[in-house]
């Protein structure tokens, strides 16, 4: 939780996030969310933009990670003909 209010206040340009503060109601947007995620993942915290606009503070969000936690990660080198 700690590591998103960072994120979002960076991203949102505010200086007090709370847990359970809207993201959207913050000035966050569909650009926003893509933004977030992609510095969420630079953190080591993943999810997907869809996440955003179905629990939209850190709180709900938190709880959405440690619920999902079926991060599909490479497993190996993939090989074959495009």
């Amino acid at each position: 939780e700690e590591k998103l209010v960072t994120i979002w206040q960076d991203l949102l340009g505010v200086k007090q996030i709370g847990i359970y503060d809207n993201f959207f109601e913050l000035g966050g947007d569909s650009i926003k969310a893509i933004q977030l995620v992609s510095r969420s993942k630079s953190a080591d915290i993943h999810y997907q933009v869809k996440d955003i606009f179905s629990h939209q503070t850190i709180s709900e969000i938190a709880l959405h990670l440690k619920d999902a936690n079926e991060i599909i990660q490479e497993t190996g080198i993939l090989e074959g003909y495009v």
